[in-house]
């Protein structure tokens, strides 16, 4: 997966503070793997109380924000499913379809600027309201 030039000058910072240990980006403070628990107790929650966050906010919600802001940003699904690793983009839309707010406007607002247009052009006559191509001869 491709991670945003942002976050990768983030990562390269906090490896130049703290060298990676066994090629883990997190570790305890003796270089080992750090357990969930600990990092729960030590890292997450202390950092969800600074951030002013509820502290009921798991971990795993951060791959639910990551599917937000992508939405958001107007990502097409597929790409959400390839990053998400979704075997199924059903999987990607059953779980985050809600998110998807506002296409039918969008959609009927890309088709009434289509339609105006053709409207517009010298190709296309109006019949009963639906733009009909003439063929140029």
């Amino acid at each position: 997966m491709t991670l945003p030039g942002s976050l990768v000058e983030v990562i390269a910072a906090h490896f130049a503070a703290h060298p990676p240990a066994a090629g883990l980006v997190f570790t305890s403070t003796e270089g080992q793997p750090i357990r969930f628990t600990n990092f729960r107790r030590r890292i997450w929650r202390p950092g969800l109380e600074a951030a002013g966050l509820d502290p009921s906010v798991r971990f795993h919600d951060l791959r639910h924000s990551h599917a937000a802001m992508l939405i958001a940003a107007g990502e097409h699904p597929k790409v959400i499913q390839a990053r998400l690793g979704h075997a199924s983009i059903r999987t990607t839309l059953d779980t985050y379809g809600h998110l998807f707010d506002g296409l039918d406007e969008a959609a009927a607002d890309r088709l009434d600027a289509v339609f105006l247009a053709a409207s517009a052009s010298d190709s296309c006559q109006i019949r009963s309201g639906a733009a009909v191509a003439i063929a140029s001869e």
